[in-house]
């Protein structure tokens, strides 16, 4: 009779490698999931901490004042609603056919704007005042939104003051144009947006903060972060007078389609939008705009017919 063959026991074993390679790659996993959760949050928290710091660059006397001999002006000292003591300059023509409130972008002062304010004066022979808001040039105090735009209300106050001592139309003067760039352009439309303006005049801003930093830092959650708002959209309907708007396309720090975002927003029968091809966000608008200009100042001041609205581009 045959022997049965019997294989030897064997127990067995499953191979446990793969399973121990996924265990370890799942771990190491795990722990970049966590190391970059940690540190995305630092980086939202790091965010909130220099809002201000990123939102605000102030410029002080101290660290940047240019003097401007050639420039005949007048120093102004004046006060917010909340009692923070502020500076501007005024400069005017002898007899100024309107009077301009200039509110300049977040990293200027007053003393930047000598050649602004000289050919805003000569030109087109306007009484122009600019002004610093708290913690800029020699103003006081530390920027935030609600001061930044107490100190608007407080230098178009003054203005209306001044306006009514030089002619006989009154403190709500229909002859006071408000212009802002970038920053001061959402001062300009919360001015306008409260106050009896003839024309408002905005260069190179944006509809809102969030909306800006969300095209600066597009990880980051910022229309829910932010404690600057300036939600320019939301307050330019309640300015119905005319309004001239210029941008560049190549501006990388607020986008044209920011800009086109406010214009559209506004309730105006009289808008100009001057669309310039090749202006990046700091360059000088070019001759078409300020041809613009002095036609918007002749239908503002001098009581010409309203346009409609108009899209001008040009080729600067």
């Amino acid at each position: 009779m045959a022997e049965a063959h019997v294989e030897p026991n064997r127990t067995t074993q499953p191979d446990s490698l793969p399973a121990t390679r996924r265990t370890t790659l799942l771990g190491r996993i795990g722990w970049l999931t966590r190391r970059g959760l940690l540190i995305y949050l630092v980086l939202i928290l790091l965010l909130r901490f220099l809002e201000n710091s990123l939102v605000y660059p102030a410029p002080t006397a101290a660290v940047r004042w240019r003097e401007s001999e050639w420039l005949e002006y007048e120093d102004i000292r004046f006060s917010a609603a909340d009692g923070v003591a502020l500076h501007g300059r005024y400069v005017a023509p002898d007899r100024p056919r309107g009077f301009l409130l200039y509110c300049h972008g977040n990293g200027e002062n007053v003393s930047d704007q000598a050649e602004l304010m000289g050919m805003l004066r000569d030109d087109y022979e306007l009484a122009v005042f600019a002004f610093d808001y708290r913690g800029y040039g020699q103003s006081e105090g530390s920027p935030n939104e609600t001061g930044v735009l107490l100190d608007g209300e407080a230098a178009y106050a003054w203005l209306c003051s001044r306006a009514a001592s030089t002619n006989a139309s009154g403190a709500n003067s229909p002859h006071i144009v408000v212009m802002g760039r970038s920053l001061g352009g959402a001062v300009a439309v919360d001015i306008s947006a409260k106050n009896i303006v003839q024309g408002l005049i905005l260069e190179n801003t944006f509809s809102s903060m969030p909306d800006t930093a969300a095209k600066l830092y597009p990880w980051a959650p910022v229309h829910w972060l932010m404690k600057n708002r300036y939600n320019s959209a939301d307050k330019i309907s309640n300015h119905l007078g005319p309004l001239l708007q210029t941008h560049g396309r190549q501006d990388r720090m607020i986008p044209i389609e920011l800009a086109h975002k406010l214009f559209n927003a506004s309730n105006s029968k009289d808008t100009t939008f001057v669309e310039s091809k090749f202006g990046s966000h700091n360059d000088r608008p070019g001759q078409e705009y300020y041809d613009e200009m002095e036609a918007f100042f002749r239908r503002v001041l001098a009581g010409e017919p309203s346009t409609s609205a108009e899209h001008i581009e040009t080729a600067e």
